[in-house]
């Protein structure tokens, strides 16, 4: 799965995120909630993207012994 398609999937657990944060949601709270959810998910995909590029140069390389 690349970088962008990645990006994507968590955009759209944002979006699906805030329409739950708008039907189930209190009225009164809404607001913070929906902070909270974003915060939640923009820490999950930060965490996930810095992984992915971590993955794609690697800094310690394997060294083989025969």
């Amino acid at each position: 799965m690349g970088f962008w398609l990645g990006t994507l999937v968590f955009f759209l657990i944002q979006i699906v995120t805030t329409a739950c944060v708008n039907f189930f949601g209190k009225a009164g709270s809404k607001g913070l909630t929906h902070i909270m959810a974003f915060t939640t998910v923009f820490q999950l995909w930060f965490i996930w993207a810095i992984i992915y590029m971590a993955q794609m140069n690697p800094l310690i390389n394997p060294e083989y012994k025969d």
